[in-house]
């Protein structure tokens, strides 16, 4: 018999031992190693892995206050050091335990950390996230193959195994509730690690509020925009392999993140950034992660990191820098031509009498409503100084907004009444008008402010607040009312191509309506397209919608200006009269026999006209 140990000493490689058997040999650990392919030797392929366990802290600070935070982190950090001494000596624990005992007291010791206690918390976050890296690291070799998951109050671990011949080019994917994580054998592996390979994910739960509050400057700044009000969006999670070269992966981890809460977006902008907790500096970095596009995802973020480390997603409000002037820009003058416009309609609606009527008046409070609306937010809506003033800012922009809406739909019922009832004066009256335009509105803000009182004014504008859906208390009637006037109109135009198409004697009535119609058409696409944009500007980096924006804002009161007064005969006789009062070019007399004369000479010309067609007609 050939005794192969003595002929090839390193038969089994470093760090083990061989026993020469009849035919054949035994391969077997030194004290302190472990066989990474488990129980079965294989040739060429399974290596001694040493178990380097970390040194037991002292119980001084146990001794003085045993129901310390101190204490609760020193008696963490022993379960870790006695259980991997345990593991050590003996070679038939169950590693599961083991690592569920640790689980239980690092989670107690995070459970304590929720409790204010002074700048070391995040050392102590630190220093548990390392301890459990530690572990998992060490404990997983002892671990069988396949899947094993452990929880506890504040954490959870997945934990998967692969012996034997490792498949590099294969993908590792491993979930917990809020997230998912993807990475190859090959990153996981590393290579020199020849038969055995793991890969684990370690979650958190309430720890948030613990991370937020530090962050590495240097990595959050952007040429062309500023970061500011960082909070983490999502939960965080340590990815732990047995690759020794963590901080250089040959390929990177993938890491799909919830959002807590939904990124929103209307003065201003919101975006998701990628980023892992650098445990030297107990700070978050942006360094060597970046995110995956992923269009119109606002629930999901996926980020990509060359290394590992603790991985989370941080929201960030920010403004761009080169852009926001510009846009402020046009946001001040656009505004103050719109005040403009719609004072000059407003003072057309109430001196102008040819234009009496049921429209009439919904046009007036309509612009009643613009204008006090622009003129707040021209005024207010960067006072963040004053929270209560603030408030009632945004509380009267809500309203006023709202009012305008409210009109902008009575408009679309009384077209409808109009057109539906073509030969019957009635319309709306005044007494139900008001209530509608101002009462619905005035219900909403009140409800509004009794359920999320604080969601008037946030810490960039004096608006409403992007949290907790609160935004929808405006978007949620304004697409309601949308939708409500296009139903209205379609069923008005429908009316109009019925009438239309008969042969009716009224036609030049129908024309009319034909053309208050259009307008009105014109109104609710200036009004609502608005607004659509700004739903739009949710999807973050939307530099063009926010132009979009910004510009059908502004323009409102030019586009109602144009529509409801420059286009309408009446307006413009009344324009051209004032015009000429105030340049006195004519005098009024001279002008008043002739406007007498043109006025009988177009009557008599009706008359002629409308004798010629009823002939006709009877023809």
């Amino acid at each position: 018999d050939i005794d192969e140990c003595k002929e090839i000493p390193s038969l089994c490689g470093p760090n083990a031992n061989c026993t020469n058997a009849e035919g054949s040999y035994e391969c077997f650990c030194q004290e302190g190693y472990f066989p990474s392919t488990g129980k079965t030797w294989e040739t060429n392929l399974t290596q001694c892995t040493e178990l380097k366990c970390r040194e037991e802290n002292n119980k001084t600070a146990c001794r003085k206050d045993p129901y310390s935070l101190n204490c609760a982190l020193e008696n963490f950090t022993s379960v870790a050091a006695n259980s991997c001494q345990e593991m050590k000596k003996n070679t038939t624990v169950d590693s599961t335990q083991l690592l569920q005992d640790i689980l239980n007291t690092a989670s107690d010791v995070v459970g304590r950390l929720q409790v204010p206690s002074g700048a070391d918390k995040l050392k102590h976050v630190s220093n548990i996230m390392q301890t459990l890296e530690h572990t998992v690291d060490k404990m997983a070799l002892k671990l069988k193959s396949g899947d094993t998951e452990i929880s506890s109050k504040h954490m959870g671990l997945k934990v998967k195994v692969k012996r034997g011949e490792i498949p590099l080019h294969e993908e590792v994917e491993m979930s917990s509730i809020n997230t998912t994580m993807k990475i190859t054998w090959k990153a996981a592996a590393g290579e020199n690690n020849k038969g055995f390979a793991f890969a684990s994910l370690i979650s958190y739960d309430n720890i948030e509020s613990l991370m937020s509050g530090s962050f590495q400057e240097s990595t959050f700044k952007e040429e062309n925009r500023t970061l500011t009000l960082l909070t983490m969006n999502s939960k965080m999670v340590t990815v732990v392999v047995n690759n020794k070269n963590k901080s250089h992966l040959p390929e990177p981890v993938e890491l799909q993140f919830s959002h807590f809460e939904v990124e929103r977006y209307f003065s201003s902008f919101f975006l998701s950034l990628c980023a892992y907790w650098d445990m030297k500096l107990h700070s978050w970095s942006r360094k060597g992660c970046w995110k995956i596009s992923t269009p119109f995802n606002k629930t999901h973020t996926t980020c990509k990191c060359d290394h590992l480390s603790s991985f989370a997603v941080l929201m960030a409000h920010y403004e761009i820098k080169q852009n926001s002037i510009t846009l402020e820009v046009i946001t001040k003058i656009g505004l103050t031509v719109s005040l403009f416009c719609l004072l000059l309609a407003i003072i057309t609606f109430l001196f102008c009498r040819s234009l009496y009527g049921t429209r009439n008046t919904i046009h007036l409070h309509l612009c009643i409503s613009l204008f006090l609306a622009y003129l707040i937010f021209l005024t207010g809506i960067t006072q963040t100084n004053n929270k209560v003033g603030c408030a009632i800012v945004a509380g009267l922009l809500h309203f006023f907004f709202l009012a305008s809406f409210c009109w902008m739909c009575l408009e679309g019922i009384q077209l409808y009444l109009m057109v539906v009832r073509v030969f019957d004066s009635q319309s709306l009256k005044k007494k139900y008008m008001i209530p509608f335009g101002y009462g619905i509105p005035l219900i909403i803000v009140a409800i509004s402010a009794a359920v999320n009182s604080g969601g008037y004014g946030t810490d960039y504008s004096c608006w409403l607040s992007l949290k907790k859906e609160f935004l929808w208390s405006f978007l949620g009637p304004v697409c309601l009312i949308i939708l409500v006037n296009s139903i209205f109109f379609i069923i008005t135009v429908w009316k109009l191509a019925e009438k239309f198409s008969s042969l009716n004697p009224d036609l030049p009535k129908l024309r009319k309506l034909r053309a208050f119609t259009i307008t009105a058409i014109a109104q609710l696409c200036i009004l609502g397209c608005t607004w659509i944009f700004g739903i739009f500007q949710i999807e973050e980096g939307t530099l063009f919608i926010s132009y979009l924006f910004t510009i059908f804002n502004c323009c409102q009161g030019i586009f109602i200006f144009i529509l409801h007064c420059l286009l309408k005969k009446q307006a413009r006789e009344e324009y051209h009269r004032c015009l000429y009062r105030i340049c006195s070019l004519k005098k009024p007399v001279k002008y008043s026999e002739f406007s007498s004369y043109t006025a009988s000479s177009s009557r008599s010309q009706s008359q002629l006209q409308r004798s010629k067609t009823t002939h006709e007609t009877r023809i």
